[in-house]
């Protein structure tokens, strides 16, 4: 089974959940609330050998914000050895100076301010989650 991790505090997150949970029987989908709970989420799930499949970040984030769960989940990636999992990054502005090129596996999405944002950050994931699919089934073949 495949699983996301939505990490934001925003207002809007369960609708998102809602969106994701209504297209996606087969895909477990995870909410925290703040970079801290998301870190030790996708921390936990790497240590019981069962990890996300993709990361959906929001900003601002409490506690630890975004752009350090990144950074974070990247420096325990090398430490382990193992490829980057991807990541969503999701901002009402521009992404931020350098963060794709110094994170492989992050993408960018610009977002409204508004509960817009729900359906557009359901979309993404679901863009990236076919993608990811569709190159899964071409290395298996």
């Amino acid at each position: 089974m495949e699983r996301i991790l939505l990490v934001t505090a925003e207002p809007w997150a369960r609708n998102a959940l809602a969106l994701l949970r209504q297209c996606l029987d087969d895909v477990e989908v995870t909410h925290a609330i703040d970079g801290a709970q998301g870190l030790y989420y996708m921390c936990r799930s790497i240590a019981e050998g069962s990890p996300y499949g993709l990361l959906v970040l929001t900003t601002p984030l409490a506690r630890i914000g975004a752009e350090q769960v990144v950074a974070s989940l990247r420096a325990i990636e090398r430490g382990l050895n193992r490829p980057p999992y991807p990541c969503l990054l999701c901002t009402p502005a521009a992404a931020p100076e350098g963060l794709l090129a110094t994170y492989p596996q992050t993408l960018h999405l610009q977002i409204p301010e508004s509960a817009e944002a729900a359906p557009m950050v359901a979309a993404a994931a679901l863009q990236v989650l076919g993608q990811l699919r569709r190159f899964q089934e071409e290395v298996e073949v």
